[in-house]
């Protein structure tokens, strides 16, 4: 079948209406499931807060001011600050940003 560039314009203009339609709608589910993670994430951040992090990880151990830490999964970041303020050097890594913000900023407001 010959299609004439008409019509060649208009199926494309179509499809692109299509498509369009479709990544609104996965970006809607997209920010809908981030939107749900993210409030998961702030429950249990402040269901934690009470609780006091780090020194029970390293019971039995001497903190001296020359170590040099890396905290893998480091969350919020209590332990590593909890370190750092003991003068370790500290790492803290992360998969999740959020956490991460809230270490990089747990570590600005204890000054480490």
């Amino acid at each position: 079948r010959v299609m004439y560039s008409a019509q060649i314009r208009e199926r494309l203009t179509a499809t692109r209406l299509e498509l369009t339609q479709v990544l609104v709608l996965r970006h809607a589910e997209i920010l809908e499931r981030a939107g749900r993670k993210m409030a998961k994430w702030e429950a249990h951040k402040r269901s934690a807060a009470n609780h006091q992090m780090g020194p029970h990880l390293v019971v039995g151990s001497r903190v001296t001011a020359d170590w040099q830490c890396l905290e893998l999964g480091c969350g919020s970041g209590a332990t590593s600050v909890w370190l750092a303020s003991q003068g370790s050097r500290v790492v803290g890594v992360d998969l999740c940003h959020a956490p991460l913000r809230a270490a990089r900023a747990r570590a600005v407001a204890a000054n480490v």
